[in-house]
């Protein structure tokens, strides 16, 4: 089996690769992600996992943020979390788990789910 070097992927192909996690068994780096304003939650997440590029599910993403209008409206930012992971035995190990939501965290903007904060 090749082994794989994170360092030799064409990083001109991908935009932010620069946010990867080096793990011991593996090497996470996000992509992409299309969420914007009004539905910043509901866009198409891309990671890459060793040489291997996975597509989530679109709106695979939960804000830990929240907004609401009561008295005032609020609205508030808080870190993601997954909530639907690509069918693969990969993302049965909770490191990579761990990684891959580090890497989102660290990669797209934090706010509430429509992205109005």
């Amino acid at each position: 089996m090749p082994t794989f070097n994170f360092r030799d992927v064409n990083k001109s192909k991908y935009k932010n690769i620069d946010h990867w996690t080096p793990l011991v068994e593996h090497t996470v780096a996000f992509i992409s992600y299309d969420g914007e304003y009004p539905n910043l939650c509901s866009g198409t997440l891309r990671v890459m996992v060793d040489d291997d590029i996975y597509i989530f599910p679109r709106r695979a993403l939960g804000s830990g943020g929240t907004c609401g209008a009561g008295n005032n409206w609020e609205a508030t930012h808080g870190p993601w979390y997954i909530t639907q992971w690509p069918n693969d035995p990969i993302f049965q190990d909770e490191k990579v788990r761990k990684a891959v939501t580090d890497v989102v965290n660290t990669s797209v903007r934090q706010g509430c789910c429509g992205g109005c904060a």
